[in-house]
């Protein structure tokens, strides 16, 4: 895994945690308790490292996004709102 993917991915988790600061702050969800309503990118804990994963609903599977890891991913969480621009 190159460095700059994880920054990247640490970058990611800081701001749904941000977010979260302003909303209610995003929780890492089981994917025994329940999995993503809709195709398209999540953030996935698979007991090693956090990825940026995609998970379908079609396969109900998650599809790794540049991770190394053959490990089940156990947990999973919503990307955050993207920040509101100001119109410059």
């Amino acid at each position: 895994m190159t460095k700059d993917y994880v920054v990247m991915i640490h970058e990611l988790v800081e701001l749904a945690k941000e977010s979260g600061r302003r909303e209610a702050a995003p929780r890492w969800i089981s994917v025994k308790d329940r999995l993503p309503e809709k195709t398209g990118r999540v953030i996935t804990w698979d007991a090693i490292a956090i990825s940026l994963d995609i998970y379908s609903v079609k396969a109900e599977s998650f599809f790794a996004h540049l991770s190394m890891s053959d490990t089940p991913v156990t947990h999973w969480m919503p990307l955050p709102e993207p920040p509101e621009m100001e119109d410059e």
